[in-house]
């Protein structure tokens, strides 16, 4: 499903503070795989979102995204097949919007029209359907507007616009972060859900490491722009929290 084939990405080159942000990265994700990364400040997690998602432009290697080279794709043509849920609940969202004008934005990148045309009583169907998914009751206030949601519902919110037309892959970054413990445990459940029952591809970044273990089939954790560690299923019902911290600190 993704190939990050030797992806290097260098900030500041041939300067003083020249830092090499990737250093020859391999990464194979399957189809339905869902994996989660962690890794200190610095150790290369966003920009390796960031050149997937087509915000950075890697120095070198490939990105091949089901059998299509992405490396060199605009960030907003690589966005059709790639959902992104960010750690700051105010992105991924317009605030001054409704929840269904959110949502027909979000339908759109199936090849709707989106906004351009009226919202059709099938398109409010379909959203209250999936907003129900959500047991948050925000499939009762489709006319209201983004900005006075709370965080939580901003981000399950966001989550779901992100899956609405079924994505290739799911780019979950910190999203949980920024919210309180029963929130974020809230929207983890959700994410669980959602990605299971739609079959999603998934890489999600995370520094709560318990859901880096607990979540997913898969953790893999960078260092210094390395993969210094890849451990699925079976390995990880042998590794602790502890021993994944450790392992963070060296």
């Amino acid at each position: 499903m993704l190939e990050v084939r030797k992806l290097k990405k260098i900030f500041a080159k041939k300067s003083f503070n020249e830092k090499i942000a990737l250093a020859n990265i391999d990464l194979h994700l399957g189809s339905g795989e869902f994996v989660t990364v962690v890794g200190g400040n610095g150790s290369g997690k966003s920009t390796l979102f960031n050149c997937i998602a087509g915000v950075e432009t890697p120095d070198e290697g490939r990105i091949v995204l089901d059998g299509r080279d992405i490396t060199y794709l605009a960030e907003h043509q690589r966005a059709v097949y790639i959902g992104r849920v960010f750690q700051d609940p105010l992105k991924g969202t317009a605030y001054d919007m409704t929840i269904e004008e959110n949502l027909s934005l979000a339908y759109s990148k199936g090849g709707r029209r989106g906004l351009s045309r009226a919202i059709t009583k099938a398109d409010i169907r379909k959203f209250q359907e999936r907003l129900s998914t959500l047991n948050l009751d925000l499939e009762k206030r489709l006319k209201q507007k983004v900005g006075l949601l709370s965080g939580g519902q901003r981000q399950a919110l966001t989550l779901l616009m992100a899956t609405l037309v079924k994505p290739k892959l799911l780019l979950l970054d910190e999203h949980t972060a920024a919210l309180d413990p029963s929130t974020a445990k809230l929207v983890m459940s959700l994410t669980a859900k959602v990605v299971n029952e739609e079959n999603i591809s998934t890489i999600m970044i995370t520094h709560n490491l318990r859901d880096a273990l607990e979540f997913g089939s898969r953790t893999v954790m960078l260092s210094s722009g390395r993969i210094t560690m890849d451990i699925h299923e079976r390995e990880r019902q042998l590794v602790t929290t502890d021993k994944l911290f450790e392992q963070l600190e060296q």
